[in-house]
């Protein structure tokens, strides 16, 4: 049971850490495009500004929650792998295997998979407001 414990803490502490790296280029890129100085972008900010409901608007409104959501996943995602890094090798099979465990590892995970979907969705938006720019 010890080197089971040590195996799933192994597992789980490595996954943690590939995540973190994906969630900081998520967020980067997000950041990236959210102060762009392209002119597509200056538009959705413009539009946000305004507050009037339209494509723009509703792209900047996705990017910014795109942003918040990627943020807090970063975030969740550190903390649930600086709580796994700390157990010993002895109590980490009881400790993942236990309902503790399960709902630590559970947030993360929901909040990557949110920052995801969040991400396609401006991306989507963008290309139809960069698309309706071009043929206006």
């Amino acid at each position: 049971a010890k080197n089971d414990g040590e195996k799933l803490l192994q597992i789980v502490v490595a996954r943690y850490q590939v995540t973190t790296v994906f969630l900081s280029l998520l967020v980067s890129a997000d950041l990236g495009v959210f102060f762009s100085p392209s002119e597509v972008v200056q538009e959705v900010r413009v539009a946000m500004g305004e507050g009037e409901f339209t494509l723009k608007f509703v792209t900047g409104i996705v990017l910014s929650a795109s942003i918040l959501l990627s943020l807090s996943a970063l975030i969740a995602n550190f903390t649930a792998w600086s709580v796994f890094i700390v157990l010993s090798k002895e109590n980490a099979g009881i400790i993942l295997r236990s309902s503790l465990g399960l709902y630590s590892a559970q947030l993360p995970s929901w909040l990557v998979v949110t920052s995801i979907y969040s991400f396609f969705l401006w991306i989507t938006l963008f290309w139809c407001t960069f698309a309706s720019v071009l043929l206006c």
